[in-house]
């Protein structure tokens, strides 16, 4: 049986299959081998860096019963992002603005980053970490319309000096997880600690920063990377965590009777320091669902408002509210409410 082997070069596919073969002057070839011969010969003469010469491979491409084989001329590409100059026809060279530079910290982080996430050798920028990285953060007190905090402690294990460098950044997401708004970014440069030295760096990102910036679920994405200058080691995290939302407060009687209209009182504060316009509540569970135009609601005021609701439904059902803005969606409570037959 043929067994098929594998080689990448450096942009074209080449590929063949063996062909029955034919005996001459003692020796197997097949038609796979000539055209290995003939690929190759290209390739060399294409002159690509690193390319492998006719010699060097000769081994591999003259291997007995080899049914299929795919040679892939490729060149370095990204190396150089070019856009033409304004008023110029001259190139103009945009690299910095899509990826950082050669052997910078950030650079190191995002090959670690894609060798962690797609490489099958998740083992091979493995080396000896001697600083440790941690993220400090209380989400269950970080409120819509607060201030927060978001920490990065430092810690010098090793015997020797370890200086440190990197950046943090916090930024607005969609709960898809691409990103939206850069609220803050944090670059940290050689940062010195002696033997079991630590440190903490803290972000702060006010209310003001993030106000009108918030998305669907209010949702935040924060990118740490930093790296060790004397040992090469390179920290990335990437967690995520939302801002919490006010308690929408709805109160309602425990027993109606269907067809009888009744009032359901709904009151929240509002966190933001900004009028939250096109405001709306959407009820539901009772009836069909419901919809109600409101007004504004002042910075840092009580909404409050009284509902007429007329229920259908007979039997225990569930009450949902829901309070929606141009600046803050999806504010919701429920309660249990017993629809008696009239």
């Amino acid at each position: 049986m043929f067994q098929p082997m594998y080689n990448i070069f450096c942009g074209q596919v080449y590929s063949a299959v063996a062909q029955p073969r034919s005996r001459r002057s003692g020796r197997e070839m097949s038609t796979c081998h000539m055209m290995a011969a003939l690929s190759l010969q290209r390739s060399t003469q294409i002159g690509c860096p690193g390319c492998p010469t006719l010699q060097e491979d000769w081994s591999v491409w003259t291997s007995k019963n080899m049914s299929t084989f795919y040679l892939l001329l490729c060149f370095r590409i990204g190396k150089h992002v070019s856009t033409k100059a304004a008023n110029s026809v001259e190139r103009e060279d945009v690299s910095d603005n899509y990826k950082p530079e050669e052997g910078s910290a950030e650079e190191r982080a995002s090959v670690l980053r894609a060798n962690q996430l797609g490489s099958n050798r998740p083992g091979i920028y493995k080396k000896e970490e001697d600083v440790h990285f941690s993220l400090e953060h209380d989400p269950q007190n970080t409120w819509v319309g607060s201030d927060f905090d978001v920490a990065l402690r430092i810690r010098n294990t090793s015997p020797q000096v370890r200086t440190i460098k990197g950046r943090m950044v916090v930024s607005t997401m969609y709960y898809t997880g691409q990103l939206a708004d850069q609220l803050r970014v944090e670059p940290f440069e050689r940062i010195k600690l002696d033997p079991g030295q630590d440190t903490q760096i803290k972000v702060k990102v006010t209310s003001q920063e993030y106000d009108g910036k918030l998305k669907d679920c209010c949702m935040l994405d924060m990118s740490v990377w930093a790296s060790v200058e004397e040992s090469g080691q390179v920290y990335t995290a990437k967690p995520t965590f939302r801002l919490r939302k006010p308690h929408l407060t709805v109160k309602a009687p425990k027993v109606v009777s269907a067809g009888a209209e009744f009032e359901v009182e709904v009151s929240f504060p509002n966190p933001l320091a900004t009028t939250l316009t096109g405001c709306y509540i959407e009820v539901d569970g009772l009836t069909k669902p419901l919809k109600f135009r409101l007004g504004n609601v002042t910075p840092r005021g009580t909404f409050m408002t009284s509902l007429p609701i007329v229920p259908k439904k007979v039997g225990p059902t569930t009450l949902i509210v829901v309070f929606n803005s141009d600046q803050l969606e999806d504010i919701n409570a429920s309660l249990t409410v017993f629809i008696k037959a009239v």
